[in-house]
């Protein structure tokens, strides 16, 4: 009986996509907005986001470069 060999599995140089955690100021600077209209904002465009205890907001991004 023959053996078949297997090929070997390349390995993809596939860019795998980088989250990032900003704070309040960061994502107002990359929304461009207000840090007091940024939670409307965040809401409006239906982006996930979390507000601590003590208020802060803080939001995981893409990051794209």
């Amino acid at each position: 009986m023959e053996k078949f060999l297997r090929p070997l599995h390349r390995q993809r140089n596939r860019r795998r996509a980088r989250a990032v955690i900003l704070d309040g100021d960061e994502l107002a600077e990359k929304y461009g907005v207000e840090l007091k209209a940024l939670e409307d904002y965040l809401l409006a465009h239906k982006l996930a986001y979390h507000k601590d205890s003590q208020g802060a907001i803080w939001a995981s991004v893409t990051d794209v470069k």
